[in-house]
C-alpha cells in the first residue's frame, strides 16, 4: 500500500469525524427536546461517534495504514478540527440554553397575561 493511500484514508477519517460532529451539533440545535433529553442525546451520539472512530481505526490497521507513517502534521490537523468541533458544540449548547430560557420566560409571561385576563372576566 502506498503512503498516499494511507494519507487519503486518514483524511477521509478526519473529514468523516468532523462531519459527524457538525451533524450532531445541528441535530441538537434543531431538535425540540428538554434539556435532559438533549444531554442524553449528546451522550448517545458521543458513544456512537467513539464506536465509529474505533471501527475506522481498526479498518485502517487492517489495511496496513499507520498513523505514525502518515505524519504528525496530519494528526495535528485532525486534533485541531476536533477541537473546532468541540468549540462549535459548546457555543451551540450556550445558544440552545439561552433559547430555552427565553422560551420559558415568554411562556411564563403569557401565562401571567392569560391568568390576568381570566381574572378580569371573572370580576
Amino acid at each position: 500500500m502506498r503512503r498516499d493511500d494511507c494519507s487519503d484514508a486518514v483524511t477521509g477519517v478526519v473529514a468523516f469525524l468532523a462531519g459527524a460532529v457538525v451533524g450532531v451539533g445541528l441535530g441538537i440545535i434543531f431538535a425540540p427536546r428538554s434539556g435532559r433529553e438533549t444531554r442524553e442525546k449528546i451522550a448517545h451520539y458521543g458513544e456512537e461517534l467513539q464506536e465509529k472512530a474505533s471501527e475506522v481505526g481498526d479498518d485502517l490497521k487492517e489495511r496496513g495504514c499507520s498513523l505514525i507513517g502518515v505524519g504528525k502534521a496530519m494528526i495535528e490537523r485532525g486534533k485541531k478540527k476536533v477541537e473546532l468541533g468541540r468549540q462549535f458544540l459548546d457555543e451551540q449548547k450556550k445558544v440552545l440554553a439561552t433559547a430555552i430560557e427565553a422560551g420559558r420566560d415568554a411562556m411564563k409571561k403569557e401565562q401571567e397575561v392569560l391568568a390576568a385576563t381570566l381574572q378580569d372576566k371573572e370580576e
